[in-house]
């Protein structure tokens, strides 16, 4: 619900005094002390009669209150910090959901849909033999930092993740193998050149037919940097960003706040907004209150569980995506006893998805049985999930040489995620699940980028994952994942270290044709195979949710988490 337009005397307070008359809520004062009520009375006075003098004066003038009262601030309160804004050495939906208000991609794609639409690029073609894209880019854009973007830029950009000679190839660009096949020289790189052909114009050679290509320009890491930051800054881009997108990166503050300021020569349009804060609060309940209190005015990954709270408050909105998310742990298949792959299916034989979906997501999940989700056009209907039976799982534990069960630690991202919104509670329930069969679990919990080391690294037994979507391209996800490929490297996105021949084949192949219906054969072949290795333990796709003030405007929530905040705007 929109407030009122006529004009209230709380609209002048600052955060922190709207905060201490309760933001206008009256259960707040209920809680008050009755000397502190008193105050606050005395103090709400002063600011009614100030408010009187001022609405005088206003009238007077004939300045609107909206001349007057300063700048459209969002802050934003999430889960977790970001961990670098070098968007292709980012590889964490905190960075990339910062790293889009800094930066843009050359392509885009509809809102609401998976249709690739002009970014930088105002436009591309195609040639016959699907081999090479020619991109026309925009001429009225500069980077933040005032240098021209053109296409000597983009080159430098490519080349610098792509090729690992590159005197700024600086980081680990672990998502240059999953996305591309290698990089520059490498076997199975699908890039073959990449040159400016004019001054606004790139061309991109392809070694062979790659379908999910202008998908993957969409993807946040993929953003244009300007290479006069890159070369100034070198490693330390990721903490000073300059792109060409609708914000101006400002200051961080590690594990406090990122603030970003309007770019008011914006190739698209000014944003709406002054100013966007990511505020770091931890603790999703604690984003609650906040929310409530008037601290932040829209957060992240919501508990499930406070959904009707947040929809029964009439100062508040839910903002909902579709449930294309998928939470799942690794097996590492290279670790005893999950080597053995009736080890892994006993496990997921033995946790009670439904159960867990009933008590910690309020039913606003639906069990998952592949990293694809059902919106997909190569999400295999026809498999089954393995049932819940801890009958079966104890024989199948018997069977792989454990009749008495074993020890072993789950290793958990400790920051919440939509689709994992109470990863310590959910982990909790695995554990009792487990020890119904004997497995005695200890639950490990890491942060940031100690976290996605681990776990890329290859330095646990089962540990929490999870993908904000397989859309608008299967390939984005499964390829990612499981292609023995990208098992590679002391960083690798498969970080079950799976290889798997015909999986990886099949893989391989279906990036490289165009008939979608085959290609989809082929992912829904991919998935029963994975789904019989039980390489992981797919858990939900979720409603991901976040909730905002209800004078939040304009937010549209992307299906891929990393929105662009150049339209929201700030209506009280």
């Amino acid at each position: 619900m929109m407030e009122s337009e006529e004009q209230s005397p709380f609209q002048f307070l600052t955060r922190e005094e709207k905060t201490i008359v309760g933001s206008y809520r009256p259960g707040i004062w209920k809680s008050k002390g009755g000397k502190e009520v008193k105050k606050i009375l005395a103090t709400l006075l002063c600011i009614v009669m100030a408010f009187a003098l001022f609405a005088g004066c206003q009238e007077q003038s004939g300045e609107s209150s909206s001349d007057l009262s300063g700048e459209k601030v969002l802050i934003e309160g999430r889960a977790s910090d970001s961990v670098t804004l070098d968007p292709f050495n980012a590889t964490d939906i905190a960075s990339w959901r910062v790293a889009r208000q800094i930066y843009d991609t050359l392509v885009g794609y509809e809102t609401g849909t998976f249709a690739p639409t002009p970014g930088l690029a105002s436009e591309w073609t195609v040639s016959d033999d699907g081999l090479i894209y020619t991109f026309t880019l925009r001429e009225d854009v500069k980077f933040h930092d005032g240098t021209d973007f053109d296409a000597n830029a983009v080159v430098f950009n490519i080349e610098r993740w792509w090729d690992p000679n590159n005197e700024y190839h600086q980081g680990e660009f672990a998502n240059v193998v999953s996305f591309f096949g290698g990089f520059k020289g490498d076997e199975g790189c699908i890039i073959d050149d990449v040159k400016a052909t004019g001054d606004y114009e790139v061309q991109i050679t392809l070694n062979q037919v790659y379908p999910a290509f202008l998908a993957r320009l969409t993807d946040p890491s993929t953003a244009i940097i300007s290479p006069e930051a890159i070369k100034t800054y070198g490693e330390e881009i990721g903490r000073n960003p300059v792109g060409t997108g609708p914000f101006v990166f400002e200051s961080w503050t590690p594990n406090d706040n990122i603030t970003l300021t309007k770019n008011e020569n914006y190739w698209d349009g000014a944003p709406k907004l002054d100013k966007v804060i990511f505020k770091v609060i931890p603790d999703n309940t604690a984003r609650l209150i906040a929310l409530q209190s008037g601290e932040i005015d829209i957060m992240d990954s919501l508990n499930t569980s406070d959904y009707e709270t947040v929809l029964n408050n009439d100062g508040l909105q839910i903002i909902e995506r579709p449930a294309i998310n998928c939470g799942f742990y690794w097996f590492n298949t290279t670790q005893a006893p999950f080597d053995n792959v009736k080890v892994r299916q006993a496990i997921c034989m033995a946790v009670d998805k439904q159960g867990i979906i009933d008590s910690i997501y309020n039913g606003l999940a639906i069990p998952a049985k592949s990293v694809l989700s059902p919106s997909s056009w190569a999400y295999n209907e026809e498999m089954e999930d393995y049932p819940f039976d801890p009958t079966a799982a104890k024989e199948l534990l018997a069977e792989a040489g454990y009749p008495d069960g074993f020890d072993m630690v789950l290793t958990v991202r400790g920051e919440a995620r939509a689709y994992f919104p109470q990863p310590q509670k959910l982990a909790e329930a695995i554990q009792a699940n487990l020890a119904d069969i004997g497995i005695n679990v200890t639950i490990e919990s890491y942060e940031g980028t100690t976290y996605t080391s681990l776990v890329y690294g290859g330095d646990f037994s089962m540990a929490s994952w999870g993908t904000g979507g397989s859309d608008p391209d299967p390939a984005l996800a499964i390829n990612h994942y499981f292609n023995k490929t990208a098992a590679e490297g002391e960083r690798a996105t498969n970080s079950a270290r799976w290889v798997n021949d015909e999986a990886s084949a099949l893989l391989t192949e279906a990036q490289n044709i165009t008939d979608q219906e085959q290609r989809a054969e082929m992912y829904c072949e991919v998935q029963q195979i994975i789904h019989d290795e039980a390489v992981i333990l797919p858990i939900v796709h979720v409603r991901a949710m976040l909730a905002a003030a209800d004078y939040v405007t304009g937010y549209v929530a992307f299906t891929d988490y990393y929105e662009s905040y150049a339209q929201v705007d700030i209506q009280r």
